[in-house]
């Protein structure tokens, strides 16, 4: 009798985890490593077609191409005035910048998530040894001009 109870208490163990996993989806938020870059909205942060415009934030004014090439330029008579390119991996962006004033060498690539909607751009740091570009970016809201 004891094995028939242990039986039916994994039996019922492994129906409840079944309409768990039914009722969430069953998504465990992993990555197949089939990330987009295309514009197709990634969980909650956008797309890469979003980027594009012209945003302000306190500290920069970037401009995103639809080739997802950037200027930035700091509004506060920095000197920062720099170009560079963003390439998009899932809801992670990664940032070279590639000449200008104050720039950062190109091997320096920022590392951030980001969550872009019609109006705001945030950038949220993953990785990134330039300083100068965390400290502009980083946790800073751009709204759209």
């Amino acid at each position: 009798m004891r094995v028939i109870n242990k039986f039916n208490s994994v039996l019922l163990f492994a129906v409840i985890m079944l309409f768990a996993l039914a009722a969430c989806g069953g998504e465990d938020g992993s990555s197949d490593g089939d990330e987009n870059t295309d514009g197709d909205e990634q969980e909650g942060c956008g797309t890469a077609d979003m980027l594009e415009g012209s945003w302000t934030s306190t500290a920069i004014t970037l401009d995103i191409d639809s080739d997802l090439n950037y200027h930035a330029v700091g509004v506060n008579d920095t000197g920062y005035d720099v170009n560079g390119s963003i390439f998009v991996d899932g809801c992670s962006v990664e940032l070279t910048e590639t000449e200008g004033t104050l720039a950062c060498p190109e091997e320096q690539v920022g590392r951030y998530s980001f969550v872009v909607t019609d109006s705001t751009l945030v950038f949220t740091l993953e990785a990134d040894d330039c300083q100068g570009r965390a400290m502009g970016i980083d946790g800073k809201t751009f709204t759209r001009n």
